[in-house]
């Protein structure tokens, strides 16, 4: 009788795993920068060459497919994912070969610079460019004054301000920023629609009211460029403008402007997708973000220069995991998450420039605080404008190292707690919470 039993037991397995067996076929997918659009794309001597290529194929892309890009090399664009795999057989991006991470990138290298006035030099370009970077820096975008801040001697509620020290002409400061700290944990960027004898009013109202000895500068004039490391882009006439670092000639150098929104963008509803093993910088927005999308997965990536997020997901189980993101102008991780995974990350000089980042809201190394039930486990973060982990509801946040927070912002710390029910806080290591008041009262 027991061997009967164990008979009708193997039986029983194999049954359930013919299908697994017969499973369909999936494709490897190659892309190369010395490859070919009009080839297959089905090996490592027939590849594609452009990110286009990818995304004109998405369609046709099954369950278990990868589509990898070779190390060492650069892919400009941006991937917009529209089909799903299925749990275990997970569309794949990554990478094949040997070298460096290869880079998905969304910045236009900019060249043809020609004099224009001392050490300032123009170029055209018709893209419309979020920032400047020179050999991997970042540029300024003109401002006044070049370095610190202002300080309002008069607030006016969510309209403007009066500043004694404004003393141009009237209507001088129309059409520039005005990025400024209205509150301690908050900048804000608004557009100047009028100027007259110190007077500032805003096109749109501020989120918190203006406030005496408040800080804040202006860019994005062309008038005001008028140091190294700073430039201005003349959007309608196709014009940008730099002084490059050192006062030298801008074409010995490699100057890139960020004109790509995303880097990988996966589509609503969505699942099953893997992103792995990619350098995706330099993007206005996003680096890699999904929208409402189930088991995505994150995982050893190069996330960095990025102007919203480096990562944004939200969905149920998405893991982000083993990613270095580095240089990020707003927010390194935003999680909309339930019951997944945030761990074994390193987040790097997150939100450390006043004003470059989200508009009265941002700066986290991680905000977690709309996910539930995630574990947010052995991450190394250092130096955030804000606050290291903004925690949520049901979270196992542990064994993490936190360092050099709140830079740029004030009133928090490196892990910041409110209306968390079932928080677990176990074995962190939180350092150096500096806090910044040299721009509020």
């Amino acid at each position: 009788m027991k061997y009967i039993i164990r008979v009708s037991c193997i039986i029983f397995i194999t049954a359930f795993s013919i299908p697994n067996s017969y499973s369909s076929p999936t494709t490897v997918y190659y892309v190369s920068s010395s490859g070919n659009d009009n080839n297959n794309g089905t090996s490592q001597s027939t590849p594609w060459q452009t990110i286009i290529k990818v995304n004109s194929t998405m369609p046709s892309f099954n369950p278990g497919d990868q589509i990898l890009f070779k190390r060492g090399e650069v892919f400009f664009g941006s991937i917009v994912v529209s089909k799903s795999g299925t749990p275990g057989n997970e569309i794949i991006f990554g990478s094949y070969g040997m070298g460096n991470l290869p880079q998905i990138t969304g910045k236009k290298q900019i060249s043809g610079w020609t004099s224009y006035s001392g050490n300032i030099f123009k170029a055209n370009i018709t893209d419309s460019i979020s920032q400047v970077y020179c050999s991997g820096k970042i540029m300024t975008i003109a401002r006044f004054p070049n370095t610190g801040f202002l300080k309002i001697d008069i607030g006016g509620g969510t309209s403007g301000f009066y500043d004694a020290e404004l003393t141009q002409g009237g209507g001088y400061w129309n059409g520039a920023n005005c990025r400024l700290r209205t509150i301690s944990w908050s900048y804000e960027t608004k557009v100047v629609s009028n100027y007259s004898a110190g007077t500032i009013t805003f096109s749109t109202p501020t989120q918190y009211s203006t406030d005496v000895n408040f800080g804040y500068y202006f860019d994005n004039k062309l008038s005001l460029l008028d140091t190294q490391c700073e430039w201005y882009q003349d959007i309608p006439a196709g014009v940008i403008y730099l002084f490059a670092p050192g006062g030298v000639n801008p074409n010995t150098l490699t100057v890139e402007g960020v004109v790509n929104r995303k880097g990988i963008y996966i589509n609503l509803n969505i699942a099953n997708i893997k992103v792995q093993d990619l350098n995706i910088s330099g993007y206005k927005e996003t680096g890699i973000e999904n929208y409402v999308s189930n088991n995505i997965t994150a995982q050893r990536c190069y996330v960095g220069q990025t102007g919203k997020f480096g990562i944004l997901l939200s969905g149920l189980n998405d893991i982000i995991d083993g990613n270095t993101l580095e240089d990020n102008l707003n927010t390194s991780i935003s999680a909309y998450i339930t019951t997944g995974e945030i761990n074994n990350n390193n987040i790097n000089r997150t939100g450390l420039i006043p004003g470059y980042g989200e508009n009265g809201w941002g700066y986290f190394a991680m905000e977690l605080n709309s996910s539930i039930g995630l574990t947010v486990a052995n991450n190394i973060i250092d130096s955030t404008g804000y606050m290291g982990i903004f925690a949520g509801d049901n979270l196992l946040i542990k064994n993490n190292v936190i360092s050099y927070s709140v830079l740029t912002m004030n009133d928090v710390g490196g892990i910041f707690v409110t209306s968390c029910d079932g928080l677990q806080l176990l074995n962190n290591i939180i350092s150096n919470s500096i806090g910044n008041s040299e721009s509020s009262r």
